[in-house]
């Protein structure tokens, strides 16, 4: 932390949190104990948080829900289905997981939940191809030499993705399409989905399964576009020979974002706030209201998170709100916790990836109803980053 002209009409305070550690994600959390004094009358001054980065890779997209999402295959068209091979997608525990507990195992980035329905898909994507009945719809031994398999991809069009479809140069499906149902294979593949997981690809064309097929109530419209000879933005290592590409109609990805608002929080002598919170490990208790110190409060409109970049900046122009200090005396000490609350209201401690960091500045402001006094603290001390 920085700080210069303290103890004036206005001092601004510099709070960078930055994450040495090459592994391991850690806590957004700031605190310096001072030997000098920040300020000696603190009641003479009003606080307020003027500007702000915060990586947004570390804010989580969503709570991931154990035993939900489901994805699978089957055989035969939209008013029947046979032969189905189900999925229950798993949490991918990244290696510098910190939120092990299922209550804490929050989604932070698009890539980490399609590595997740990637690896589901491969596995049904593999019993199908080992399965006899499958046999009618695609030449089985064709696919046992291609290094691919359905999955879907981010698309270079911000917000959409893409659902990657294998087929081989001399295809044995009907009419010469791919093995996927579409109007040219009536009889072909399906790609089901629950409607927990197809929350998530409403951007993809689909019919609604009025009579459920086991888990499943969504089929995937599949008409393919666009073949391609190479691509080597899949999920897997190998680059994919002779797929596929079936674009999403419209970005979905704005619904995977459940970052409703970012807080700070402080034990510092500030003015509490009521806030509602959400049990995140029981959703079906109600909100509650609950006192805290917070710093500030940003909601984040979805059109202000930056996808690419995964960084929220809170602008110096923005507009100011200012707290009061509580009591009287002496100010030495600063803290700093960021949190993250989600459209659920159900609230998570923000973490910074590997050398990343978050930036705080705080500005120091003194009351209108006060006059300007000559205290003799020192006015530049540098304090180190954490």
């Amino acid at each position: 932390m920085s700080n210069s002209n303290l103890e004036s009409d206005f001092s601004f305070l510099n709070c960078i949190m930055y994450n040495e550690n090459s592994s391991k994600d850690i806590k957004a959390e700031y605190s310096e104990q001072l030997d000098q004094n920040v300020l000696s009358h603190m009641e003479d001054y009003m606080l307020s948080v003027v500007k702000m980065k915060i990586p947004t890779s570390a804010v989580g997209l969503f709570l991931f829900k154990d035993n939900t999402y489901r994805i699978g295959f089957a055989l035969g068209n939209m008013g029947s289905h046979t032969n189905v091979i189900e999925e229950v997608i798993t949490y991918d525990v990244p290696a510098n997981d910190k939120q092990s507990a299922p209550e804490n195992r929050v989604v932070t980035s698009y890539d980490q939940f399609l590595k997740c329905i990637n690896n589901a898909l491969r596995s049904a994507w593999t019993d199908a191809i080992g399965d006899p009945a499958y046999a009618t719809a695609f030449d089985q031994t064709a696919y046992n030499n291609i290094e691919t398999f359905p999955q879907f991809i981010l698309s270079d069009k911000n917000e959409f993705l893409e659902l990657i479809l294998p087929c081989t140069p001399t295809n044995t499906a009907p009419n010469g399409a791919t093995p996927f149902l579409s109007e040219a294979n009536l009889n072909g593949v399906s790609i089901l989905m629950n409607s927990e997981l197809y929350y998530f690809f409403e951007g993809f064309s689909s019919q609604q399964l009025y009579n459920p097929v086991g888990n499943f109530n969504r089929v995937l419209i599949i008409e393919p576009s666009n073949l391609n000879s190479k691509i080597v933005r899949a999920f897997g290592d190998t680059p994919i020979q002779n797929v596929n590409i079936i674009p999403s109609e419209y970005g979905c990805l704005s619904t995977w974002q459940s970052l409703h608002r970012i807080l700070l929080l402080s034990s510092m002598p500030i003015q509490n706030e009521q806030i509602l919170i959400k049990d995140r490990q029981d959703h079906n208790k109600p909100s509650k209201s609950v006192s805290m110190s917070i710093l500030t409060d940003i909601d984040i409109p979805a059109s202000q998170l930056n996808l690419k970049e995964n960084v929220f900046y809170y602008p110096n122009s923005a507009t100011k709100r200012y707290i009061n200090f509580r009591g009287q005396g002496i100010l030495r000490s600063i803290d700093i916790k960021i949190m993250w609350q989600g459209k659920d209201e159900s609230i998570y401690p923000l973490f910074i990836a590997p050398h990343h960091e978050c930036v705080i500045k705080i500005e120091l402001k003194r009351r209108k109803d006060k006059k300007l006094l000559q205290y003799t603290d020192d006015t530049n001390r540098f304090i180190k980053y954490h």
